[in-house]
């Protein structure tokens, strides 16, 4: 990071270091000697996926813009276990490609660490839980964190972090850090690729509480904290400071109905002014007892935008993903960036079935559209007034356009799994005259887990 991140959280966060490792003082373990006793595992895991895209970028049938390729992922991990109080986790990546449209040569690529953190399980007997270093942090369905490097789509999705776990009886309290360099800082590479990650320096922090004591409901309220920086040399040209207040709820209603909705308003703080953003979704569910398992989903997205330079509506923290589409997270790109998820106002219907134990179908319909037409690019140079420009890609309406999702899971073994996607969007007025031509994503994946 050009210069780090100088912000009080700093504090806060040496604090909070302290804290934990006092509680991991040699008195702390005394009770579970002896301490050699060590346990040693490790797995394999190879991924191979084939991708043909039509469109998803441009929405031009007159442009030669489909892509075939085939992406294979090895990811080798270790772990040590004291007496399953202290452990030590490692995971090895690599990921090649083989473009078959365009044509591309093998290339080994490059070998990070994805995974390598330390964790102190119910420290001294007590309900805390502590995990320190390169970690994967997910909270409930993804939708503020999963990813903390969507750039490089599925390769990984891990955060610099440290995070604190606290339960007892029915209720969780989950504290965290999160520093996440635009490039792979911190650990060693081989072969290494100086790959974009994301397109600035994030930090991150947050508290969550999860209440599980109502017997028809759960439900978990939270405060988040990022901030986004961006340099040219040593000046700055990108300082965001977002505050997130928000809450999710999970109730039963009866033995088969289920309702899910989550929502968060957000407080931006540039140099000089503020703005409020929103953003949520709602579904729900029903999901009969009847032969082959059938659920039938209804949802609702919403996630706020402006017409205004100054703000550039929902940001997604560290959601970057494919959330609810691997196609549409790449039309994205040419708005505010790659499954960067803002300006949205979708409807959806889910229909799933389980024709066989082992396997699983489900097919997605979305309406989308979006809270604001685009008919802006906003040029910015901070710290100068962002400036409008015309963008023929875009329309003047705010229909998106309707997106179909058919998917087929299976898995024939413990250790052998995998899947068959496609995806189809029709565009709408959002999209020019010239760039409303249909859009297709296929994938299938074989995945070993050992």
């Amino acid at each position: 990071m050009n210069s780090g991140f100088t912000s009080p959280l700093e504090t806060v966060f040496k604090i909070f270091l302290l804290f934990v490792f006092l509680s991991m003082s040699r008195d702390t373990f005394a009770e579970n000697e002896p301490k050699s006793d060590l346990e040693f595992t490790w797995g394999y895991h190879e991924r191979v996926r084939q991708i043909y895209m039509r469109n998803v970028f441009d929405l031009d049938d007159g442009l030669d813009d489909d892509f075939n390729f085939i992406r294979v992922r090895s990811q080798l991990w270790f772990d040590i276990e004291v007496k399953k109080v202290i452990e030590l986790y490692a995971m090895i990546n690599n990921e090649h490609l083989y473009g078959l449209k365009p044509a591309a040569e093998f290339d080994i690529d490059e070998f990070i660490f994805e995974n390598l953190y330390i964790k102190a399980d119910r420290i001294g007997g007590s309900p805390v839980t502590f995990t320190i270093g390169r970690q994967n942090i997910k909270y409930d369905e993804g939708f503020l964190y999963m990813d903390g490097s969507p750039l490089d789509k599925s390769r990984t999705y891990y955060m610099n972090a440290a995070h604190l776990t606290l339960e007892w009886e029915l209720r969780k309290l989950e504290v965290h850090f999160i520093f996440n360099p635009k490039r792979d800082e911190y650990l060693p590479r081989i072969n290494s690729r100086r790959r974009g990650l994301i397109e600035h320096d994030e930090l991150g922090a947050g508290l969550r509480i999860t209440e599980r004591s109502f017997s028809w409901a759960e439900f978990t309220g939270y405060y988040l904290y990022k901030e986004e920086r961006s340099y040219e040399g040593n000046r700055r040209v990108l300082h965001n400071k977002i505050h997130i207040f928000g809450g999710r709820l999970v109730g039963r209603l009866g033995e088969y109905f289920k309702v899910t909705g989550e929502g968060a308003f957000q407080l931006w703080q540039f140099d000089t002014y503020s703005k409020l953003g929103f953003g949520g979704y709602l579904y729900g569910g029903y999901a009969p007892a009847l032969r082959f398992r059938p659920s039938f989903t209804y949802g609702f997205i919403y996630l706020s935008g402006s017409k205004g330079p100054d703000y550039t509506g929902w940001n997604p923290i560290f959601s970057r993903w494919s959330k609810w589409s691997a196609l549409y997270s790449r039309t994205l790109t040419n708005e505010t960036g790659f499954a960067y998820w803002s300006n949205l106002v979708a409807q959806y219907v889910t229909f799933e079935v389980k024709p066989l134990k082992s396997v699983s179908m489900h097919a997605t319909l979305y309406n989308l559209d979006a809270r604001w037409e685009k008919s802006c690019l906003w040029v910015y140079n901070w710290p100068e007034p962002p400036v409008c420009i015309g963008d023929p890609f875009f329309g003047s309406g705010r229909r998106r356009g309707l997106l179909s999702v058919m998917r087929v899971n299976w898995k024939l073994t413990k250790y052998l799994s995998g899947h068959l996607l496609w995806e189809r969007f029709e565009p709408g007025s959002y999209y020019s005259k010239q760039n409303r031509d249909l859009a297709h994503f296929l994938r299938w994946e074989v995945y070993f887990k050992y």
